[in-house]
């Protein structure tokens, strides 16, 4: 992975509890521009001009969620290009209380096992992110 990057992408991430074996799902909303409405998705938004992949991580944790986290914390999980956009996935060892979130943008958020996620109406990205989340982890 690159440390900056001039080409267009997005960043998502999951948040992930490594004592619970829990993650953080987003919710989304339903409104008309929002693609996959009400379903359940990983955190995550586009890259800015100038910015490291890194960097994009923790300003959309901080807009999304309202915390941060040591760069330390993230961890890679796949990258991939999707319609001209290269996509960075990644999963943040988070000790946050639920309390400790302010959600920035969608219906809401939850902490869920790998099995019960699975078991949700995931976007299709999310489920194949959370696959391969499951061999990382387990």
């Amino acid at each position: 992975m690159k440390n900056s990057i001039s080409e267009k992408f997005s960043v998502g991430f999951f948040l992930y509890r490594e004592r619970k074996k829990k993650i953080l799902l987003h919710k989304r909303d339903d409104k008309p521009t929002i693609a996959s409405p009400n379903k359940w998705d990983y955190f995550g938004g586009s890259g800015e001009k100038r910015e490291t992949i890194k960097e994009a991580v923790l300003r959309e944790l901080s807009e999304e969620l309202g915390v941060r986290v040591k760069v330390g914390k993230i961890k890679a999980l796949r990258d991939y290009c999707e319609e001209g956009i290269h996509q960075y996935i990644f999963y943040i060892i988070s000790s946050h209380k639920t309390q400790e979130f302010k959600l920035g943008e969608g219906a809401g958020f939850a902490w869920f096992s790998l099995s019960e996620a699975l078991k949700l109406d995931l976007t299709e990205d999310a489920r194949k992110n959370l696959s391969i989340l499951s061999k990382e982890i387990n």
